[in-house]
């Protein structure tokens, strides 16, 4: 058996019993291409079941330790629930001790985890990820995830990556480097518990896509696109659609020369403040 990387390890915990048989948790599928071992230790035991024929018992609450022995370069679908059903239950995850540095897909990583409230990526290292889409596509559970660490310099696609994430209600992505990223289709549509959606510091010069970006999230209230240049947009639509409490948009600086955000657009939304040509601003 290989040698278990200490600095390899992600913890789940789970909220209902849980029971897998007949080669559970298969991280070795096509979509992340690892083929290393995995060992698992519960509540501080080791087990030595591998996912093979083995049956493994996991209690509501119990510490699952993930270790990995070889180097991960993907972590595409790995808590995907069509890869693993028994992942809707996962409330908790954390990358705290997971230094791995050649990771470069996190695409589909918690989608539909529905359960899912919060993710520590404290230590994570996302130098060289390039596809963020449907990160946590369908987390409708999820109420916090601090991506203040996150290095998304080399991201090319943001599409859905928060997409129905009904119960988030704060969001910081003041340190997101987005000057790679092709398309925010969907970013966050449907987060209908957002109230301040803050990205003056989007670097969107090189964005193709940004249809149904912010599709109803019925509770915004403020939004701060300021810094938005959509020179290379092609397709916008329904990029407000469904805002129907917002009370006020920055538009301070956004470079909007293919008239993507029509004025018509807006005025659908009632009681507006629209922050455009130094008129009607906040400081």
């Amino acid at each position: 058996m290989k040698k278990i990387n200490v600095n390899l390890q992600i913890i789940l915990y789970y909220q209902k019993n849980i029971s897998y048989k007949d080669g559970f948790i298969n991280y070795n599928n096509k979509e992340n291409k690892y083929r290393g071992d995995v060992k698992f230790v519960i509540n501080g035991e080791h087990t030595n079941k591998l996912g093979r024929t083995e049956e493994l018992n996991i209690r509501e609450g119990d510490k699952l330790e993930l270790h990995f022995t070889d180097n991960i370069t993907s972590l595409q679908s790995f808590f995907d629930k069509n890869s693993d059903p028994n992942t809707i239950y996962i409330y908790n995850i954390s990358f705290g001790n997971f230094f791995a540095s050649s990771v470069t897909r996190m695409d589909y990583l918690f989608y539909g985890c529905n359960s899912l409230i919060s993710v520590d990526f404290y230590n994570f290292n996302s130098s060289l990820v390039t596809k963020m889409n449907n990160l946590f596509n369908g987390c409708k559970s999820l109420k916090y995830v601090d991506f203040s660490s996150f290095d998304t310099s080399q991201v090319t696609t943001m599409e859905s990556m928060l997409s129905g994430c009904n119960s988030l209600e704060y969001i910081d992505l003041t340190m997101f480097e987005t000057s790679s990223v092709k398309s925010m289709n969907s970013l966050f549509s449907s987060c209908q518990n957002l109230k301040v959606i803050d990205l003056w510091n989007f670097n969107t010069e090189n964005v193709i896509y940004m249809k149904s970006m912010f599709i109803n999230c019925y509770s915004l209230k403020i939004l701060d696109i300021s810094s938005f240049n959509m020179i290379n947009v092609e397709n916008a639509g329904n990029m407000f659609s469904k805002l129907k409490n917002l009370t006020y948009i920055n538009l301070y600086n956004v470079i909007n020369s293919k008239d993507y955000i029509k004025e018509s657009y807006l005025k659908e939304i009632r009681n507006l403040t629209v922050c455009q040509k130094k008129k009607n601003c906040r400081k």
